[in-house]
């Protein structure tokens, strides 16, 4: 069952930004949908957005291996696709649409030895970075977004748990008989 729910936020700094989310996901996890909502708060207040209109969809591989084959031509599972539905690019408003795959960030996080939830939320920041007008389309727009993404999750989302390496069981001292 899909639950939405919107947050309007406003902020008192000088311009007052005001941002409208929409959170469609298959969970009634409230902690997650506030932390995911941060997230993506946390990207628009970094780059002091004034104002955003945002639709965040948590779906499965299937949903999101059919809208990358659909719009970008490649028919696998990806991680998010950002979708920029603005009428005037470059007015400083962000209106845009962001589809994050819950199955990928499951095995990702897994993978990695992350929490599901921080590996989500760093796939909603992305999203929102690329709406923002980050392109990771060469190493060091790639390198650079990682970083923000970093910096976000540490600092506003939560902090990042880096994969620890996993070291050798000390050996047993072989036993005298």
């Amino acid at each position: 069952m899909r639950r939405r729910m919107s947050h309007t936020v406003s902020r008192r700094s000088s311009p007052k930004p005001s941002w409208r989310i929409a959170l469609s996901a298959r969970t009634n996890d409230r902690r997650l949908r506030r932390r995911l909502a941060a997230a993506v708060h946390a990207a628009l207040a970094s780059h002091r957005c004034p104002r955003a209109t945002l639709s965040v969809a948590v779906v499965d591989d299937g949903v999101i291996t059919d809208l990358h084959a659909r719009y970008r031509g490649i028919r696998e599972p990806t991680d998010v696709l950002a979708f920029d539905l603005s009428d005037a690019p470059g007015d400083g408003a962000v209106d845009g649409e962001i589809v994050v795959s819950e199955d990928t960030a499951r095995r990702e996080a897994t993978r990695r030895g992350l929490p599901f939830e921080e590996e989500l939320a760093r796939y909603v920041i992305h999203g929102a970075l690329h709406l923002l007008g980050h392109s990771d389309d060469t190493p060091a727009g790639a390198e650079a977004m990682h970083r923000i993404e970093d910096e976000l999750l540490g600092q506003r989302v939560r902090a990042v748990r880096r994969p620890r390496r996993r070291r050798a069981p000390p050996a047993r001292a072989a036993r005298k008989r």
